[in-house]
């Protein structure tokens, strides 16, 4: 029995005990009419007081639940903020990859260039497609590592879809909660 319900019997017993107390005092000992009047106007008055009671408990429920909504909405808001900000990070990290990406592609068109001279000896030419491997070797690292950084950013983007979704289901609670104010 948990202490609302206590504290609703003891109400209950007291307030029984003083009706008869009462009802005793106002009535002419003897006649069960009157002792039966007295105590249906007290049972009355107790009734009242337990729809009070229960309307009391009802309406500290409704505000221990509109509490926990809110409490949930500035957490649920709380992991969207740092959800966002791994975006933004991953976000950075795939266009420093981009771009890194970008001028790999620009030095590998150099050595391209650089080969078809004809004045280039064969050692020169030799070295340069060494170098140029190595540079698509990267590109393709860089390719690797940028198709992560966009899963990872859309995994991310649609946790944060359903994060938002629940947001929006916690506002529309706890602002019921406050219109029933």
């Amino acid at each position: 029995m948990n202490t609302g319900h206590k504290l609703q019997v003891i109400v209950l017993s007291a307030l029984l005990l003083l009706s008869l107390t009462v009802g005793a005092e106002q009535t002419v000992p003897g006649t069960v009419e009157e002792e039966l009047h007295a105590l249906s106007l007290h049972s009355g008055e107790t009734v009242k007081l337990l729809r009070r009671l229960v309307s009391q408990r009802a309406e500290e429920q409704r505000l221990k639940r509109l509490q926990v909504a809110v409490l949930a909405l500035q957490l649920r808001s709380n992991a969207i903020g740092d959800v966002e900000s791994r975006i933004r990070t991953l976000e950075d990290r795939a266009t420093e990859v981009r771009n890194a990406t970008a001028q790999l592609e620009a030095e590998s068109k150099r050595i391209d260039d650089l080969a078809q001279d004809d004045r280039l000896a064969e050692e020169g030419r030799t070295q340069l497609q060494a170098t140029k491997t190595q540079i698509e070797t990267q590109i393709e690292l860089a390719a690797r590592r940028l198709w992560s950084l966009e899963s990872q950013i859309v995994d991310l983007q649609n946790e944060l879809a359903a994060m938002r979704r629940d947001v929006d289901a916690l506002e529309e609670i706890v602002a019921e909660g406050l219109g029933d104010l």
